[in-house]
């Protein structure tokens, strides 16, 4: 089975933001000669984008997210940047079925 549709099947039925957190160029080369940092980038994505979730609205609710690192830009150039698909609302602990929760602004 393809990584895709992996994905797409444990993925919950809500809508989904895109989200894309870049280096500045300043950093790049570090990550460049360190390259198991990469890990440790997308790891920290994941966490910031959880924090947030807390930070807003609770330690009681989960949020969905799939986070994958990509290392070049367009022009092909370094540019290690993490993609994360993330989930519009949360899951309320608390409560079976969850609870939406609308913290983007559109």
């Amino acid at each position: 089975m393809k990584w895709t549709e992996k994905q797409r099947q444990n993925m919950l039925r809500v809508v989904h933001r895109h989200s894309v957190f870049t280096l500045p160029k300043e950093l790049r080369n570090y990550f460049y000669s360190k390259r198991e940092l990469l890990k440790e980038l997308q790891d920290g994505v994941n966490e910031v984008i959880k924090y947030w979730y807390n930070k807003k609205k609770g330690s009681n609710y989960e949020v969905g997210v799939i986070a994958v690192i990509h290392t070049f830009g367009r022009d092909l150039k370094w540019n290690p940047h993490v993609h994360a698909l993330v989930t519009e609302g949360a899951v309320d602990k608390k409560q079976s079925g969850g609870n939406k929760l609308s913290i983007f602004h559109i």
